[in-house]
């Protein structure tokens, strides 16, 4: 996979980082003041993204539906400066006429935001998202899970030590 190592990422003005496209890509040591999508697969590695003045209602990390992306030491800070309502991660199969399944894996993260859950899938596609290490999402604004669902066939598979307030995982 093609590596990103050790850089800060600015598109102030520009929008959405688009990254990932097919064959992979490995990012490492990488801050991004922007949201991102990622389409294929990925893995992310002590990466941070934030989007504190985006103009609009934002998800921090879309993952296109038929993606495998793993993070380790993620964190995402969904909250928003300008009084939006923005997101942490979104699994969706927006656009995709035929989405296929998906795996999130996500070992020790940080994550809050200002609506949903810390991840928030909404495709007909199969999902799994796999839960490791420490998960803190006392920050976000549905703060008693880490999955929320809004359709599609989900499976968690938890064996993280969640930081959060208790409640269940799936909605």
């Amino acid at each position: 996979p093609e590596l990103v190592s050790d850089l800060p990422t600015d598109r102030s003005g520009r929008g959405l980082c688009d990254l990932a496209k097919g064959s992979g890509l490995l990012l490492e040591n990488v801050t991004f003041i922007n949201a991102v999508a990622l389409e294929g697969t990925a893995t992310l590695k002590n990466v941070t993204i934030s989007d504190k003045n985006a103009t609009g209602d934002t998800y921090m990390l879309w993952i296109r539906a038929g993606s495998t992306v793993t993070a380790e030491d993620l964190t995402i800070d969904g909250k928003s400066a300008t009084g939006n309502l923005n997101r942490a991660i979104a699994i969706k199969d927006q656009y995709i006429a035929d989405p296929q399944p998906t795996t999130l894996t996500i070992n020790s993260a940080t994550i809050t935001s200002d609506k949903y859950a810390a991840v928030y899938v909404t495709s007909a596609s199969a999902t799994t998202v796999d839960l490791k290490g420490t998960i803190d999402v006392t920050g976000t604004a549905v703060n008693d899970k880490v999955v929320q669902i809004d359709s599609g066939n989900v499976t968690v598979n938890d064996n993280s030590t969640k930081v959060a307030v208790p409640g269940t995982q799936e909605e």
